[in-house]
């Protein structure tokens, strides 16, 4: 009995201690979903612009570089809130230092939420970051002062205009549907009465707007640039308003319609393609190339290319091998340096299709005799110095434009550097249509004059 009595209990302990731990496991269990259903992750987005830039957002307190962020440090961004939740919004860390916020959106709509910077700016400059939250994206630019500087007040100003703003000189090519560069800007003219930090905008207007950060060290009579941002959307008169710490002044912008094109070489070689072009080296004159047929040589086949001025025709052999074009013909045909005796025919490279911007290739090493007896050796240098660049020719603008250097080279031994020839040749090819301008200029010490100067009127491009 005593045995079986202390077994009993023994089984009727475990058991308990077995019902007890599965209740705590139970409990724990419920509790951490009761957590989870109470406290769930808020989704939403950060709110912006239609250039990506933070709306609702401010900026506090000074950046120094070298200097450690203190809590007058921080970013006030506002975040569109779907559903409530606990969140996490953080930058990225640029320039050794970043902002980050934790908590939870009790509210859905618009929520104002203070982010704190953590770090040290290691060097001087505009810093532009990266805010996320969410599945969410916007940017936003902080200006670092040099190390050692003092703290600067809030500059005060007056934009200049009572409505139209003073000295509102626009660069740049805007373009429906095209995306802004840093040539894109505006220069306003404004009175500064106290120096210090500065942030300008303007409002945001078919999908683009203009701003700048930065410091006015000194007051009175000034201008400041405002880069735009963005993609216009349609095609029109856009009128900007600058927003001042008094008053505000407007300025407006054209925005036009690219030309429409079909095809995708910037090169086009097509039997029937014709280009005609006015010259502005002679002025009043005319020049027209028209694709007229092909022709077997050199072991390939070309297409012919005629070109006609003043009654005078001259024909051209090109040819494109994957993605390269090749023409054939005398070697030095695009330089007044050196002419070879006998003539060199070859085949060489003029341009290529896809490319980027910096691209740069040579054609091979031509060498023979010149008129004069030495032995000279010719090459021509490449480079692409933007190569989706928005070119407006004759009233017409041109996207997705590739603008070529061609560089003469030449040396009269092996031994030899190469050295530039003095003659420089802009080529600018439109995508789906051609050459759309043309420029040779030849330069000598200080001096510099025009060989030929070219740009397209109309086109047929099949």
């Amino acid at each position: 009995m005593t045995g079986s009595f202390a077994n009993d209990v023994r089984r009727n302990k475990n058991f308990v201690q077995l019902v007890s731990l599965c209740c705590i496991i139970l409990f724990f269990s419920c509790q951490d979903k009761y957590l989870m259903g109470v406290i769930p992750s808020a989704t939403g987005s950060l709110k912006s612009d239609s250039t990506g830039s933070c709306l609702s957002e401010t900026i506090s307190g000074v950046f120094i570089a070298g200097k450690e962020m203190n809590d007058t440090n921080y970013l006030q961004v506002g975040v569109n809130v779907k559903s409530t939740g606990k969140y996490t919004i953080k930058s990225t860390t640029v320039n050794g230092y970043s902002f980050s916020a934790s908590g939870s959106f009790n509210t859905t709509g618009l929520n104002t939420v203070k982010l704190a910077a953590t770090g040290k700016p290691v060097t001087a400059g505009a810093n532009n970051f990266s805010v996320n939250f969410d599945t969410s994206v916007c940017k936003i630019t902080i200006i670092v002062l040099p190390v050692g500087s003092a703290p600067a007040p809030a500059a005060v100003f007056t934009l200049s205009g009572t409505t139209s703003c003073l000295n509102d000189t626009l660069s740049g090519n805007y373009v429906k549907g095209i995306t802004l560069d840093t040539s894109s800007k505006v220069v306003i003219s404004l009175t500064v009465t106290v120096a210090g930090t500065y942030r300008i905008s303007t409002d945001t207007v078919n999908g683009y707007k203009f701003s700048a950060v930065g410091t006015f060290t000194k007051t009175g009579a000034q201008t400041v640039i405002l880069t735009a941002s963005g993609t216009p959307v349609n095609s029109g008169t856009d009128a900007f308003t600058v927003i001042g710490t008094s008053a505000d002044c407007t300025f407006p912008v054209t925005v036009v319609t690219g030309v429409a094109v079909t095809g995708t070489d910037h090169f086009p070689l097509t039997n029937g393609d014709l280009w005609n072009y006015d010259d502005l080296f002679s002025t009043g004159d005319t020049l027209q190339r028209i694709m007229t047929d092909s022709v077997n040589t050199n072991n390939n086949r070309y297409q012919i290319m005629e070109e006609r001025q003043a009654g005078n025709n001259v024909q051209y052999l090109f040819r494109k091998v994957d993605s390269i074009y090749y023409e054939y013909g005398s070697v030095d045909k695009y330089t007044n340096s050196v002419k070879f005796s006998p003539q060199i025919k070859k085949e060489f490279p003029f341009l290529k299709e896809g490319l980027s911007t910096g691209d740069a290739w040579s054609t091979d090493e031509y060498i023979g005799p010149a008129t004069f007896g030495q032995t000279i050796y010719l090459k021509y240098n490449f480079s692409c110095i933007n190569a989706n660049a928005v070119v407006t020719v004759n009233g017409k603008t041109f996207t997705n434009v590739y603008k070529i250097v061609m560089l003469p080279q030449i040396k009269s031994a092996q031994t030899y550097p190469y050295t530039g020839t003095g003659e420089r040749m802009d080529i600018y090819y439109a995508k789906g249509i051609g050459i759309i301008y043309y420029k040779s200029i030849s330069s000598g010490g200080s001096s510099s004059f025009t060989l030929a100067e070219k740009q397209i009127r109309n086109w047929v491009v099949k």
